[in-house]
């Protein structure tokens, strides 16, 4: 992986919030679909089904975290934390290697898609407490 500026990440598409479980959901869904012998698309290679079965579960725990959070830095940190256990459970007789590489690079690549979210909302306190405080004046009125 190279070090890339800024403009870097700019040509990669910002998933919306609201549809970032949806999104991994899907993921998951196609990972374990090629893991059991689907026929990829024209021009992609498939890598072994333990691998997929891996990605598969790394996107499924980023849906799960990602429903399962209102604040999508919590959801970061557990998804960090689910790597983090593996990581230090070395028994690859429950977990293959292959498994826990596309387990990790799943993983990883949801915690790089979620940040990116996270930086592109750019997020107004105290905006939204002026319109919370509006809102609620005009209810009041009614």
């Amino acid at each position: 992986m190279t070090d890339a500026g800024p403009d870097g990440t700019s040509a990669v598409p910002v998933v919306p919030r609201h549809k970032l479980p949806e999104h991994y959901s899907l993921a998951a869904v196609r990972e374990e679909a090629f893991a059991n012998g689907t026929t990829p698309p024209p021009g992609v290679t498939l890598a072994d089904a333990d691998t997929h079965r891996g990605q598969a579960a790394g996107f499924e725990a980023a849906a799960v975290a990602l429903r399962s959070h209102r604040r999508l830095s919590d959801a970061v940190e557990m998804l960090r934390r689910l790597m983090q256990r593996l990581e230090h459970r070395g028994d690859e007789t429950v977990y293959p290697s292959p498994w826990r590489a596309g387990y990790f690079r799943a993983v990883s690549d949801a915690v790089t898609t979620i940040e990116r979210t996270l930086a592109a909302e750019q997020f107004d306190a105290t905006r939204e407490r002026r319109l919370e405080r509006r809102m609620m004046r005009i209810d009041m009125q009614r």
